[in-house]
């Protein structure tokens, strides 16, 4: 698999430094979306304060969290085109003495599109995710707090995607999507893994 997305990933280079001999055929793109899904790394609960028991109830999901990124769009024909981002995608919570928990990831999305007229896409495509981890951080004691990393082999996975054009042109202006990413998290040196499969909705501008 990782093959397959090194090969998409340099067919997509090509076709980038192919674009930009004429500046028409490249579209650069920045996108924010918001995933739910995917197994509980970790639930946490808060209690005794001033010997009152506050529970303060949270979760870490693997499938979850709010992704940043930039890239490039390129058309290929009058109906296709594909499209290649990088950016970083975060789940947290911060709780009670000053404590935070984050699982973060790095993903590498290249996705091709259908251009069903000139409102609706159709996109499936591939994603790589590196970087990935698992940090709990406190200001409190050693022995009420924490303060440890777990890291995560890189992972691939499948993306499906709709999403709507709101200008009349397909290669420009604003599309909001929906997404499904499937995908799976193994923890290094260690047997477990955790589903990190999730939907989402994505706003891209062009």
């Amino acid at each position: 698999m990782q093959n397959t997305i090194r090969t998409m990933i340099t067919l997509f280079t090509f076709f980038l430094f192919s674009s930009n001999a004429n500046s028409a055929e490249f579209h650069p793109v920045i996108s924010i979306g918001y995933d739910r899904g995917g197994d509980t790394i970790l639930d946490y609960t808060v209690s005794t304060i001033n010997g009152r028991t506050i529970n303060l109830d949270d979760k870490i999901t693997a499938g979850s969290g709010l992704t940043l990124a930039i890239g490039a769009y390129v058309p290929l024909g009058e109906i296709f085109g594909l499209q290649g981002t990088v950016g970083l995608k975060v789940d947290s919570g911060s709780f009670l003495n000053n404590t935070y928990l984050a699982f973060s990831r790095t993903p590498y999305d290249l996705v091709g599109y259908y251009h069903m007229g000139q409102h609706h896409n159709l996109g499936i495509g591939a994603t790589y995710h590196t970087g990935t981890s698992f940090t709990c951080t406190t200001d409190a004691t050693p022995s009420t707090g924490c303060n440890f990393a777990f890291d995560f082999d890189n992972a691939t996975g499948g993306i499906v995607e709709y999403n709507y054009a709101v200008s009349d042109n397909n290669e420009g202006g604003l599309k909001l999507g929906i997404r499904y990413t499937k995908i799976r998290y193994d923890l290094s040196n260690s047997s477990q893994s955790f589903d990190g499969s999730s939907f989402g909705i994505i706003l891209y501008g062009y």
